[in-house]
């Protein structure tokens, strides 16, 4: 008897599109019952298989919107201390265990990065109770290759929300979105959107370490992942 687990994976298309395939692995049962395993509905993990499964679910947060991982807290730090906001997971590279958002350069969350590249995620899903927390080093691109790439990729009706005159953060009399009423109305024209482009920046955070942790009645589980220069460096099983 064996068990089958199903992976996603990403990759770029011809067209230079992102995209996710999918992995098979199969497990001999004789192999699981001498190791040490989890078991999550019914399915067994090994902490390789554990990490693996991590990845996915982070993946699918960025690549489907309604995905629980889709919209996660991100932290930072500055001379206030810590500051925690949801962002919306852009993009997701397995290989380099990297997670990627995108952002206005006149942000906050810019400035602490700037200042201190350390940063964490806060995953959580209500319905599996697995959170997922990740440290992080960032790197902010602008003008970058990486940067042009992601400006490329988003829409007119994205892009908007940098075309604000004042930075985001700006105190206002008024409630506002920053934007002019023609804005609030209707969406740009694509070309009317490169006066924003100076304003936008995506920002690669390159994962130091994961925890993952399981909440169960009969007891959480909870490991460890730490990473080197996108390697996994070690894995351990943790008390919750």
């Amino acid at each position: 008897m064996s068990f089958t687990k199903t992976y996603n994976q990403d990759s770029t298309n011809k067209r230079g599109k992102y995209k996710s395939t999918t992995t098979l692995v199969t497990v001999p049962l004789l192999t699981l019952l001498m190791t040490n395993t989890v078991i999550i509905e019914g399915i067994p993990y090994t902490l390789p298989q554990l990490e693996q499964d991590c990845w996915a679910r982070l993946l699918n947060g960025a690549l489907k919107s309604k995905d629980a991982f889709h919209n996660p807290v991100l932290g930072t730090y500055n001379t206030n201390g810590i500051s925690l906001r949801t962002v919306v997971l852009r993009k997701v590279i397995t290989a380099n265990k990297q997670l990627i958002f995108n952002t206005d350069t006149r942000s906050g969350k810019v400035t602490d990065i700037l200042a201190n590249p350390n940063i964490s995620w806060l995953f959580y899903n209500q319905s599996s109770r697995i959170q997922i927390r990740v440290g992080a080093t960032a790197i902010v691109h602008t003008t970058s290759e990486l940067g042009t790439q992601a400006w490329d990729r988003t829409n007119a009706t994205c892009r908007k929300v940098y075309m604000g005159l004042q930075a985001p953060g700006t105190i206002n009399a008024t409630p506002t979105s920053g934007l002019t009423t023609a804005l609030e109305q209707q969406d740009p024209l694509l070309p009317d959107t490169e006066v924003a482009k100076e304003n936008f920046a995506t920002v690669v955070t390159t994962a130091c370490y994961m925890e993952w942790l399981w909440l169960n009645s009969r007891g959480h589980r909870r490991a460890v992942f730490h990473y080197n220069n996108g390697l996994l460096n070690s894995s351990n099983w943790l008390v919750p």
